[in-house]
């Protein structure tokens, strides 16, 4: 889902972010008005790991492990 707005948006997550997190983008298409969630989801066993999971949507709300704020 998420992974395939990536390839549509030709974006590239650089090399020092996707040792350490899977990056989606959601939705994969664009809506009307544009709304979207990035997500970095932490590689298993990595050293980000205890971060959980991090958001960013088209608000700036911003998300760390399902808690606002980072």
């Amino acid at each position: 889902m998420g992974s395939a707005a990536l390839a549509t948006l030709n974006v590239t997550v650089p090399s020092d972010v996707a040792g350490y997190y899977a990056i989606t983008i959601d939705p994969a298409a664009p809506t009307s008005p544009p709304t979207y969630t990035i997500r970095a989801t932490p590689i298993a066993g990595g050293v980000q790991e205890p971060d959980g999971e991090l958001t960013l949507d088209h608000q700036g709300a911003k998300t760390r492990n399902a808690k606002p704020g980072w």
